[in-house]
């Protein structure tokens, strides 16, 4: 019979990897997360979304070391749909995050044309440059 010592050489060396991967982006993703919160940065904060996505990925890696294939072919489907799930998540925050840019009529402006208003800031500085033109007619 076939020794399986080179096998179980394998995996064992194939878990240590796993775990020491698994501990780095587990560590980036929290210092990550915080960094991103203190300063307030969509990017740091969906590059500790990836690392919590990689740290993912390692675990049900880990779990599948040793296992038949089938366990191997859901894991991986298993990973894709995690990082799926983050992908969306990190498009969501980045669109909640873009400025929202409307054509606003702006009362009193005579010349019928509309104009770009993105805060409430401009809005009050288009309604009293429209105030300003009526009155000087």
């Amino acid at each position: 019979m076939p020794c399986d010592c080179h096998l179980e050489a394998k995996e064992g060396i194939e878990n240590r990897a796993l775990i020491l991967l698994l501990a780095i982006n587990a560590t980036m993703f929290c210092a990550e997360v915080v960094a991103g919160i203190l300063a307030n940065s969509t990017a740091l904060f969906a590059d500790s979304l990836d690392m919590l996505a990689d740290a993912a990925i390692y675990g049900i890696a880990l779990y599948a070391v040793g296992k038949p294939n089938i366990a191997k072919r859901r894991a991986a489907f298993t990973s894709g749909i995690f990082q799926g799930v983050l992908g969306l998540l990190v498009v969501s925050e980045v669109n909640s995050a873009l400025p929202v840019r409307k054509r606003t009529r702006v009362a009193g402006n005579d010349d019928g044309r509309s104009c770009c208003i993105s805060s409430k800031r401009q809005l009050s500085v288009a309604s009293s440059e429209a105030a300003s033109r009526r009155s000087s007619h």
